[in-house]
């Protein structure tokens, strides 16, 4: 058996884009329309794309979205409710390069082999760090490769909830609650 250390840096390029939204908005849907323009964007940069929504209706209703005004689809929808078959087939599609995107709840979250992703973007905060991370993580595999994602959270607060649950597994208790938690985020990501 035969160790292998590797030695180089993995790079990172991870940003989170806010949307202009009042923060007591809680209905994904008002934001999903000004998104999806700026996500067709991202898909046709990309030879592949994959986007993590966090619900079986808004995965369908965001590949809708994408789909309409388009003469071929650019993504199709992966979730636990399909047929083994049709994902299997959505799967080998953009494996393949006849498909540009899959927009997947959990479904696709760890070991199926999508091939090379280009971006991973995640619509809503993530269930949790170690989910986002892992998410995240499906893109920029070739050695070299840098990994990029985004988060776009529909709803300001949500983003949030996965940071406070972290920090109460880590035992830190003594937090307290910011009026605008994606201002400085949103001003950091808007400067690149």
């Amino acid at each position: 058996m035969t160790i292998v250390d590797s030695r180089a840096d993995k790079q990172y390029d991870i940003g989170i884009h806010a949307c202009d939204q009042p923060v007591d908005s809680s209905d994904p849907e008002a934001v999903l329309g000004p998104m999806v323009e700026s996500l067709k964007g991202i898909i046709e940069k990309n030879r592949s794309t994959l986007l993590f929504a966090n619900s079986r209706r808004l995965t369908e209703s965001l590949t809708s979205k994408i789909n309409s005004e388009v003469p071929e689809p650019l993504a199709y929808s992966h979730h636990g409710s399909l047929s083994r078959e049709i994902r299997a087939e959505v799967e080998a599609k953009l494996k393949a390069g006849e498909l540009k995107a899959i927009v997947a709840t959990n479904s696709l979250e760890m070991g199926i082999d999508v091939g090379a992703l280009d971006e991973v973007v995640l619509i809503q905060a993530p269930p949790s760090i170690s989910s986002a991370i892992q998410r995240v993580g499906r893109a920029g595999h070739s050695v070299g490769a840098v990994t990029r994602g985004s988060i776009r959270p529909t709803c300001r607060i949500s983003l949030s909830r996965p940071f406070w649950r972290a920090g109460s597994s880590m035992g830190i208790s003594n937090r307290s609650s910011l009026s605008r938690p994606l201002s400085m985020c949103s001003r950091r990501s808007s400067s690149r």
